[in-house]
């Protein structure tokens, strides 16, 4: 037999699916990211400081409420579809049982969230008629973008990769074509791009709902008892769902109550950095989720550490080769932020944290690993942490909230350590169940 058949010989069925499953994931999310990054920086290096603090703003906020509102109803189709993923009815029983709890949670987060854009607009001496388009802008997108989790987690979880990442390749295109049209018609500003984002939310969303429709068959009326599964589900995540959501932006939420103008736009140009990351993430949820979702209990505690480490080194990698050559990233930041060098040191740390903490967290959410105790130990330690940060550091610089991220980030690590140690204890070969323990 010849070199050249033996190599082929190699490639059995499930590593050719394999190398094709990841083949179109790092081609799909490669160029999403590309155009993502290259529309971020476009904007950053465009906007003046205080418009692109304004813009961080409304970013933050709208990333923020957008978990509060899909309060994990939409994250947790897949895991509530399970191995029945083939069953257009199954996946279009729990989109319309997520879509009926997101018209409540909508309708009860909007007024204060409201009250609380127009106070952080007030301590920054924005117009009302500025604060009233930019919430407008907010609104309208957080109820326009349920479409992109729902249907976007049946093409994941069918592995329709290839749909899944035409679609979000489209609107991103379409994102940066209508910033560059803004910018030559002298029209970009924070207003002009909130609305892009409402613009291109809607269409993303009409279009995965397209591509998902022969894989989804949605029913009229959701059924109550998907309802109540969803809750008994989520129940025990729900305090820990709002707090990270709080979390996830807490950086530019310290800097517009504690800083200046010129602070929030040095938060938010920096927080461009963690687009390196997206790449990363995406793997999380489209390819580590689902695999250690079906993995058997016999390999749990090998693949766990290898994935982990193997995580843990490449985050570590990123942060001494930004201590060491920070100049390629302060030049994609523009000259209005070269200043920042020991600043981007703490954002990649900071970063990276997050990172190797939300590599963890996917792991446990994909087993089940969700127990009562865990989100009020969350909850509890990193008051505790950023209470006692807030106290004894002052967070009027940039410096000292990057900091404090950095403190929040290895807090949440070692949270997960206790999630771990009672998982692997009570894992067993049975299929795991919503509370975490075993069928």
């Amino acid at each position: 037999m010849s070199a050249l058949a033996k190599l082929g010989g190699l490639f059995t069925p499930r590593l050719r699916t394999w190398a094709v499953r990841l083949a179109k994931f790092f081609a799909g999310q490669g160029a999403l990211q590309a155009l993502n990054v290259l529309t971020g920086f476009l904007i950053l290096r465009c906007l003046s400081v205080e418009d692109y603090a304004l813009f961080g703003v409304v970013i933050g906020f709208q990333a923020t409420l957008a978990m509060v509102v899909d309060l994990g109803f939409g994250g947790c189709i897949p895991a509530l579809t399970g191995s029945r993923v083939d069953q257009p009815a199954i996946i279009g029983g729990y989109i319309a049982a997520a879509r009926a709890w997101r018209r409540v949670t909508f309708c009860t987060v909007i007024p204060p969230a409201a009250v609380a854009f127009a106070f952080v607009g007030a301590r920054q001496d924005w117009s009302w008629p500025i604060q009233a388009v930019l919430f407008g802008s907010i609104a309208a997108t957080l109820f326009l973008e349920g479409r992109l989790a729902w249907y976007g987690a049946a093409l994941t979880m069918q592995q329709r990769l290839g749909r899944f990442y035409r679609t979000a390749l489209e609107s991103s295109a379409l994102r940066l074509l209508g910033s560059g049209v803004l910018y030559a018609l002298g029209w970009l500003g924070a207003v002009a791009l909130a609305f892009l984002s409402v613009l291109c939310t809607a269409w993303s969303g009409m279009r995965y709902q397209a591509q998902a429709a022969d894989i989804v068959r949605e029913p009229a009326q959701s059924d109550p008892e998907m309802r109540r599964e969803m809750v008994r589900y989520l129940t025990p995540l729900i305090p820990s769902i709002i707090f990270t959501a709080l979390q996830g932006q807490i950086l530019v939420l310290l800097i517009s109550f504690f800083g200046r103008t010129q602070n929030i736009a040095e938060i938010a140009a920096l927080g461009r950095v963690g687009q390196l990351f997206v790449l990363l993430n995406a793997f999380n949820s489209v390819i580590i989720g689902p695999f250690f979702a079906r993995l058997p209990r016999e390999l749990l505690e090998r693949r766990y550490l290898q994935v982990v480490l193997g995580a843990a080194l490449f985050a570590s990698g990123l942060v001494v080769l930004t201590h060491w050559l920070p100049e390629p990233l302060l030049w994609l930041l523009g000259p209005k932020y070269a200043h920042l060098r020991n600043e981007l040191f703490w954002t990649m740390l900071a970063a990276s944290t997050s990172y190797l903490a939300g590599v963890i967290w996917t792991i446990h959410s994909a087993r089940k690993w969700i127990f009562w105790w865990g989100g009020f130990v969350y909850i509890a330690t990193l008051t505790v942490v950023q209470v006692l940060f807030v106290v004894f550091v002052p967070l009027n610089t940039t410096r000292n909230v990057l900091i404090f991220g950095v403190t929040t980030g290895l807090a949440v690590l070692l949270i997960h350590l206790p999630t771990a140690i009672v998982g692997f204890t009570t894992a067993s070969d049975a299929t795991p169940t919503v509370d975490g323990s075993q069928a």
